[in-house]
C-alpha cells in the first residue's frame, strides 16, 4: 500500500454511493465538481489547526442546513448557491481527513492510505 497520497489526498469516483436523481446542471456535474475541488480543500485543511477545522465544520453545517434546499434543488440565488457548494466541499474534505475517509455522493475521498480505499482497486 502507498505510504502517502501527497498533500491533496485522494478523491476517486465511487459508484456505490448514489448521486441524487434529479437532473440539473449542478447535479449532473456533482461528481466532477467534488473530484476537482475536494483535493484542494483537503490540502488547505491539512495545515489548519483543530480550532480552525472546528470553525469550518460549524460553518459548513450551518450553511448546508440553511441552504440545503438550494444545494439540492438549485435556485437563482447565485451567492447562496456558491456558499452551499463551498460548504459541501468543505464538509467532504473535513471528513476525508478522518481515518478511512468518506464515501458520499458518488465519490470516495481520503487524506491517507487505508486498506479499504476504492482507489486501490
Amino acid at each position: 500500500m502507498t505510504e502517502s497520497y501527497g498533500p491533496l489526498g485522494r478523491a476517486v469516483p465511487h459508484e456505490t454511493t448514489p448521486v441524487p436523481l434529479r437532473s440539473d446542471p449542478f447535479r449532473d456535474n456533482l461528481v466532477d465538481f467534488l473530484l476537482g475541488f475536494v483535493p484542494w480543500r483537503i490540502y488547505e485543511l491539512r495545515s489548519a489547526s483543530e480550532g480552525e477545522r472546528e470553525a469550518i465544520r460549524v460553518m459548513a453545517l450551518d450553511l448546508i442546513a440553511h441552504y440545503g434546499d438550494i444545494l439540492q434543488y438549485g435556485g437563482k440565488q447565485t451567492e447562496k448557491r456558491r456558499e452551499s457548494r463551498v460548504a459541501l466541499m468543505s464538509a467532504v474534505a473535513l471528513l476525508a481527513l478522518q481515518p478511512g475517509g468518506i464515501s458520499v455522493l458518488g465519490i470516495h475521498a481520503c487524506a491517507e492510505p487505508h486498506d479499504s480505499c476504492p482507489g486501490n482497486e
